[in-house]
């Protein structure tokens, strides 16, 4: 990761999916270990999921944005683990501000978090404007307390029932149970108080979870950054306890360090740090 953002590439965790909302005892090919440990460090950029729906896959992320950290939501079709569903299954719609389109344009909208994901790629669309201007990756600064207009617009090339949910630090502050059909879209629009550094997305949930998600838009009051939840931190501050007595001599995953584990150990130990100095602030606040 640390050579991949030497030569400016964009880089970020995959298979988000394959996580539950517990500390992490298993290793397989596939569970993203060290998504904590990297956001911490600044070697990723963004998150994705794929395969199948999970909500534990959000409920990292927004464990990770109320700690401050602010990182790109994706998705992708992971071939052939996902049954076979055909490429464009779950979808990433990157918002490219300056034209013409290109490749690097696009993966720098990931980067920078103007994103939509659908797990059900080419048939519905969820858009967030706050304030009537600004999208995902935007971030808005105030001076101290205000409040913000919030809309959110559903549309669907096929008659789709579901509910929109607004979130804000990780909580649900206002939903809208509708059908979205073609030319017929569901519309919110609410306002929210804001009154410390925040983050909003929108979702479009069924029975099953989340169906479209966008990346959040950032709301900054008086410079300081999102400290929304001391018990996220604390809860990844755990997760990597938990790493460092596994890989420790005569733990189960001390096998695959053969050399330098003092190194790794420090790694560890160091991101570590940044999340019990984020999780004493978060403190602070309440």
């Amino acid at each position: 990761l640390e050579w991949g953002k030497s030569q400016d590439a964009v880089m970020g965790f995959c298979h988000m999916q394959y996580l539950n909302d517990s500390i992490q005892n298993d290793l397989t090919c596939c569970i993203p270990v060290d998504y904590p440990i990297e956001a911490a460090l600044g070697t990723i950029d963004f998150l994705s999921e794929d395969v199948w729906l999970n909500d534990a896959a959000i409920n990292s992320y927004y464990r990770l944005l109320n700690c401050g950290f602010r990182l790109g939501w994706a998705a992708g079709t992971d071939f052939p683990c996902n049954d076979s569903k055909p490429f464009g299954s779950l979808l990433t719609y990157v918002q490219v501000k300056d034209q013409p389109m290109t490749y690097r344009k696009w993966i720098e909208g990931i980067k920078n978090g103007r994103t939509v994901v659908t797990t059900n790629g080419h048939v519905e669309f969820i858009d967030l404007k706050i304030n009537g201007v600004n999208g995902p990756g935007d971030e808005i600064k105030l001076k101290g307390k205000k409040a913000v207009e919030i809309d959110v617009n559903w549309t669907s090339v096929k008659t789709l029932t579901g509910r929109i949910e607004i979130v804000c630090n990780g909580k649900v502050i206002g939903k809208l149970e509708g059908t979205a059909k073609p030319g017929e879209p569901v519309h919110m629009k609410t306002r929210l108080k804001v009154s410390e550094s925040s983050w909003i997305c929108a979702r479009r949930m069924d029975e099953t979870g989340h169906q479209s998600h966008t990346a959040p838009v950032y709301i900054t009051v008086k410079n300081s950054p999102v400290r929304a939840s001391a018990e996220d931190a604390r809860f990844f501050m755990k997760w990597i306890d938990n790493i460092l007595v596994n890989i420790a001599p005569g733990g189960p995953w001390n096998q695959y360090f053969t050399h330098d584990l003092d190194s790794v150990q420090n790694r560890y130990r160091g991101a570590r740090d940044i999340y019990e100095k984020i999780m004493i602030e978060a403190s602070k606040k309440r």
